[in-house]
């Protein structure tokens, strides 16, 4: 199944929340589940996405774990 721009927008507008909430850098974020600043950087801007596998090191690290977040199709505080 072919990744809609919805939903690449709604998992980096998710990502940039969570790691707002975070208050992390990209650096921090990438460091933390073994990926480049610029990596981190392209994914929150839409860029790329991350893989199933990432999004669960991210999910770990910003949403206790929780991978549906990236899903979540409103702007919540995390």
């Amino acid at each position: 199944m072919p990744v809609t721009a919805d939903i690449r927008s709604r998992i980096a507008v998710n990502l940039d929340r969570g790691i707002a909430a975070r208050g992390m850098t990209n650096r921090a974020v990438g460091d933390a589940i073994g990926a480049t600043e610029h990596q981190v950087w392209r994914w929150r801007r839409g860029k790329h996405l991350p893989s199933t596998i990432t999004l669960q090191r991210l999910a770990d690290v910003l949403f206790d774990g929780n991978a549906r977040e990236f899903y979540a199709d409103d702007e919540r505080a995390a």
